[in-house]
């Protein structure tokens, strides 16, 4: 469950590019920054080299990304829109969850008489005509190229 009053390790990402774009701002004195004083900007400076160490620590760390992306209303979506290098952590990303949840072998098959015999739940005798039989490689591959849920914000929980 994503807290929503405290930040959990999903906004992590967000918070670094915001982090980098605000330094940045500062240190080549955009928009309401063109007036600081020097030594801040010399500050901010030194801060951003810092940061950009860190930030690639971040960058490689693939948790950060799963994160990010194992939220369905939202998925691939904010990372290829901010994130250069997007398409090869996506692709880091799926290898991987498919390295982690790797696809189960295939079982011997039986006849259909063999299958008819074996008693079968309520449950899964109505769900069985509706379902497919996916592998965990199949589900990572669909998650990524399904649609994200729609969301409705709330304005009053801003």
């Amino acid at each position: 469950m994503v807290s929503r009053e405290e930040p959990t390790i999903t906004h992590i990402p967000r918070y670094y590019t915001n982090l980098e774009s605000l330094l940045e701002s500062i240190t080549k004195r955009r928009g309401e920054y063109d007036s600081y004083d020097t030594s801040m900007i010399i500050a901010a400076k030194a801060g951003l080299e810092v940061f950009k160490e860190y930030y690639s620590y971040m960058k490689e760390n693939d948790i950060y990304w799963i994160a990010c992306v194992l939220d369905p209303r939202i998925k691939t979506k904010w990372l290829l829109r901010k994130i250069p290098e997007a398409d090869d952590i996506i692709e880091r990303i799926k290898s991987s969850l498919k390295k982690a949840y790797p696809q189960e072998p295939e079982l011997p098959s039986i006849s259909r008489a063999e299958e008819e015999k074996k008693k079968k739940s309520m449950n899964f005798s109505f769900l069985e005509e509706f379902a497919e039989i996916v592998s965990a490689d199949d589900d990572i591959e669909r998650y990524f190229t399904t649609s994200v849920i729609k969301a409705v914000l709330d304005p009053k929980e801003n």
